[in-house]
């Protein structure tokens, strides 16, 4: 039997908006939203992979019975999971960014089904034919075998792509056995950002919230398009953000 992990990468250096992760969102921490939910996801285990600095003894507060603090490298992104993998004898790694406090664990839970079925070396969602992390409405994971991404740190030793972790199989997808599940209709979009890296993001989720909350809505993805395209004006600080921070694919061969 596979013995699959959440491994949630996370730090307090971030330079757009420092110890973004610590900061309040809808009353509590950001990353307290990101734990709550990778503890409804599949898996045998919950890992905060943080980088191995004094510094980031400040997470130690978020561990407990169902999640352990890992520290490892701090440049070197790839490493840390896969050295976090090993420590904890994992075959398939969900990984998930602290900084995305929505995710979904319902969509989440369908692709570790699915990679699961298809023993897949990489499985995510799609959207126009490229990975959803890729966009910025990340309210899923990327799930991937801890074989894929030995594979994949044999490939670069590019730190700036090696901090994506899971890109050099995603931009070489001959060489390894990819599965993309299709969106549902109301999440086929690309003008939502849910990613939480600036403080002007920070305003806009903070806003959100409140209005989901007012609302009596949970933040789910299907509640959250249809909060949206209600209040136009919050969609378009959105768009906005997105169109300054547009993401590629780098390291393909």
């Amino acid at each position: 039997m596979m013995n699959v992990g959440a491994i949630i990468q996370a730090r307090l250096s971030s330079t757009r908006s420092k110890e973004k992760i610590l900061r309040n969102l809808g009353g509590r921490p950001m990353l307290s939203w990101v734990l709550e939910r990778a503890c409804q996801l599949l898996v045998d285990t919950v890992i905060l992979a943080v980088p191995d600095t004094d510094a980031h003894d400040a997470l130690l507060r978020f561990a407990g019975d169902r999640v352990i603090l890992f520290k490892g490298d701090e440049e070197d992104v790839l490493q840390r999971f896969i050295d976090a993998a090993q420590t904890h004898h994992l075959d398939v790694i969900v990984r998930i960014c602290a900084d995305d406090p929505f995710i979904d664990p319902a969509l989440s839970n369908a692709l570790i089904k699915k990679h699961l079925e298809t023993n897949s070396d990489y499985t995510t969602y799609a959207l126009k034919g490229k990975p959803t992390i890729l966009t910025h409405s990340v309210v899923y994971p990327e799930v991937v075998s801890l074989a894929a991404l030995q594979r994949a740190a044999g490939m670069t030793k590019d730190l700036k792509v090696r901090q994506h972790v899971t890109m050099p199989i995603y931009a070489n997808p001959s060489q390894f056995t990819i599965t993309f599940l299709p969106l549902p209709i109301y999440w086929q979009r690309t003008d939502i950002r849910l990613t939480l890296d600036t403080d002007e993001d920070f305003l806009i989720q903070e806003e959100l919230v409140r209005g989901l909350d007012h609302e009596g809505k949970e933040p789910t993805p299907q509640h959250i398009a249809r909060y949206l395209d209600s209040h136009p004006l919050l969609l378009a600080k959105m768009k906005k953000i997105i169109s300054e921070h547009q993401k590629k694919i780098v390291g393909g061969k």
